[in-house]
């Protein structure tokens, strides 16, 4: 497996080995054998990467027993956290493209925020296009409605294993949730304009996000987090009597 196909060989996996049953016993140990065979996937992209548990940590900020954890199947990352890590594995790791301003983005709390809210509204869609409730989505999957209902809101990241046997109960492929045009027919779909109106700016800023020519703008953006509110008020000031002036000298000059 080439390390770059991380994204796409875990889902073809997880999409294959799928198979709704309604005995909540075999929901469980289906779920596991999952979470186990991503694992594998994960080991297997990194090693190639020659990238180390703690390389991964920190390039997503989280802790390095969360990647072991991964590894091991006993817990599960979400869409987000694999697409970012799969970003990351894609990377040569010496050489001018390993440069930091060639890196993919890493991953912040409100990428995956944003990014989860889409997933979950894409269910939302997906499940009601199947004139489904939440309580049907349920019985089919073995998943708690009231986590479905989390999931749905991006109240609560969805582990890969259960977006698996999600998009099969909403007869949808995988795909629906990572290709950047899942977003649009998101904004279409008449049966969840409600839902779709509290992401509709975030799909916006996630295409916005995924164009590279716009990274500089993006990491300003993150510089700017940093700020406290007193000197960015300055700032905003400086910026104004800037302009105020270009206007100024224009008309001016025009006269």
């Amino acid at each position: 497996m080439r390390f770059e196909d991380l994204t796409q060989a875990a889902l073809r996996t997880l999409q294959s080995s799928t198979t709704v049953r309604t005995d909540c016993a075999d929901h469980d140990e289906a779920h596991c054998l999952r979470g186990r065979i991503l694992g594998v996937l994960i080991r297997q992209g990194r090693l190639a990467a020659e990238r180390t548990a703690e390389d991964c940590a920190q390039y997503l900020s989280v802790d390095p027993k969360l990647i072991e954890a991964w590894e091991l199947g006993t817990n599960v990352p979400s869409l987000p956290h694999l697409e970012r890590l799969a970003g990351y594995f894609r990377t040569p790791k010496t050489g001018a493209a390993a440069r930091a301003s060639d890196l993919p983005l890493p991953g912040s709390d409100e990428y995956f925020r944003l990014r989860q809210r889409i997933v979950g509204a894409l269910l939302q869609s997906g499940r009601k296009a199947q004139e489904s409730s939440v309580k049907d989505l349920s019985a089919k999957t073995g998943l708690d409605a009231e986590l479905l209902k989390r999931y749905e809101y991006g109240e609560t990241t969805i582990p890969v294993h259960h977006l698996a046997i999600l998009a099969e109960a909403v007869q949808q492929d995988l795909s629906y949730f990572t290709d950047v045009g899942g977003f649009n027919r998101l904004k279409k779909s008449p049966a969840t304009r409600e839902a779709s109106s509290a992401v509709d700016e975030d799909a916006d800023l996630m295409e916005f996000a995924a164009d590279r020519r716009n990274r500089a703008f993006i990491r300003l953006a993150m510089a700017f987090r940093g700020i406290e509110r007193e000197d960015l008020d300055r700032i905003a000031s400086a910026l104004s009597a800037i302009i105020r002036e270009r206007r100024e000298a224009n008309g001016r000059s025009q006269a």
